[in-house]
């Protein structure tokens, strides 16, 4: 989603706002480390974030998190749920302070009728979000080298195919980027090592440097023995 369009969702969210102040749609700023909401609560109203990011995770009963996806502007959150009239099926933390809309259950359908630009949108991220659970499917067939790469190299689709070096800053902490990937953090450390080792990356910090592009993308094909190694330590 572009910029623009995001602009133009907060607008006619905000129009829509000053002309039906009893609807109830408002303003939250959910501080870092805050939950949205949790599993299991009703689920009443849906979200679309205007800044920061929010994890959205199922947990275990053992307490063992798998996140799902990182909500960032633009994005709703709690749609499907609404939608089918159920309880919330996630839980959703802010990773870092995040300002978003709330719209209460009873405004959603008004909202989308008014706004043809909302409907494409709330749609949209609901396709999306179907695309990146076939992916996360697809990708517990991969070697967590190629889950490593292929995020990373994700994070530059925007960019011109051409360039030779990015940097990336990770959106998340590397024990939840790890998550998201499902592997251990011990896992995902020792690939990143590996990665450094072998020139591919470079890491300072959250931010992950990749001299050559190219050799990132095709370096999986050289990870076989290496990724076997660190698989059997694993």
């Amino acid at each position: 989603m572009t910029e623009q369009q995001c602009d133009e969702m907060v607008a006619c969210i905000t129009a829509f706002q000053a002309r039906f102040p009893l609807e109830g749609i408002s303003r939250q700023l959910v501080l870092r480390n805050r939950y949205v909401f949790h599993t299991g609560n009703p689920a009443q109203g849906v979200y679309l974030m205007i800044d920061g990011l929010v994890k959205v995770s199922k947990v275990s009963s053992a307490g063992n998190e798998k996140i799902l996806h990182v909500a960032a502007r633009g994005d709703f959150l709690a749609e499907v749920p609404v939608l089918l009239n159920r309880a919330y099926d996630t839980t959703a933390q802010a990773v870092s302070d995040a300002l978003m809309f709330y719209i209460p259950e009873r405004t959603i359908s008004e909202l989308l009728h008014e706004s043809p630009l909302l409907c494409r949108q709330l749609l949209g991220g609901m396709v999306r979000k179907v695309h990146c659970l076939i992916q996360d499917i697809e990708s517990n067939f991969k070697a967590g080298h190629e889950r490593v790469a292929d995020f990373l190299l994700a994070q530059a689709e925007d960019m011109s195919p051409h360039d030779a070096a990015l940097s990336v800053a990770l959106p998340i902490k590397k024990i939840d980027l790890a998550s998201w990937l499902g592997l251990t953090p011990q896992h995902f450390s020792r690939i990143l090592q590996d990665l450094r080792q072998k020139g591919l990356i470079v890491v300072d910090g959250p931010v992950i440097h990749i001299p050559s592009v190219e050799n990132l993308r095709n370096g999986w094909l050289r990870f076989g023995k290496d990724e076997s190694i660190l698989q059997a330590a694993h």
